[in-house]
């Protein structure tokens, strides 16, 4: 993890999704998982904004932060964002 949180202080845009996601998953940090993601989502990172639109609805419970994300990450061709947005938002 020490060379995933390294990379993300250089802007390593690679390392971004997988530390949002080690955090999230494997620690339960989301407030470091969430800094992650936002981190690739301003690299342009469309996989981090997809993670960041699902923990913003799952662990925020911000409806409307997470639906921005979402539609963002639809509006890229992110498959994944399109069947959360079918399932919580109705398409």
């Amino acid at each position: 993890m020490d060379v995933l949180q390294r990379g993300l202080e250089l802007g390593e845009v690679v390392c971004m999704l997988p530390l949002g996601n080690l955090q999230w998953e494997a620690f339960g940090d989301v407030d470091a998982a969430e800094l992650a993601y936002r981190a690739g989502v301003a690299a342009g990172d469309m996989n981090c904004r997809t993670n960041l639109g699902l923990l913003l609805l799952e662990e925020r419970d911000d409806r409307v932060g997470a639906e921005v994300e979402l539609r963002r990450a639809s509006a890229d061709g992110d498959a994944l964002a399109d069947q959360l947005l079918s399932k919580h938002w109705g398409g």
